[in-house]
């Protein structure tokens, strides 16, 4: 019969580039239709990097939707490394829609 094995670990704040993961709150960003060139599979790559949870997708009105942890600038950040050229005011924060069902 197979005991069981226990794992201790450090529950302590996880950095990503700006983002303190405890305690942070997704945020959703939605860029403008008309500054969005760069692939979508670009796009979420960069920001993948820096937040693994972050979710990206296009939505109903053709604007670049983005779910987060990262603060504005790093959202930025990958966004230009993408080859996107967002300016701040682009880049409109709206609350979260996330339940936190999937964990992501």
């Amino acid at each position: 019969m197979a005991g069981l094995t226990w794992v201790i670990a450090d529950t302590g704040p996880v950095r990503m580039m700006g983002c303190t993961s405890q305690g942070a709150t997704a945020v959703q960003y939605l860029v403008a239709a008309s500054s969005h060139v760069a692939s979508l599979d670009s796009i979420t790559g960069r920001l993948v990097d820096l937040d693994p949870a972050a979710l990206v997708d296009i939505d109903a009105s053709g604007r670049l939707r983005i779910s987060t942890l990262l603060a504005d600038a790093d959202v930025l950040l990958a966004l230009g490394l993408a080859g996107l050229a967002v300016a701040a005011g682009d880049l409109e924060r709206v609350p979260s829609q996330c339940c936190g069902g999937c964990g992501g």
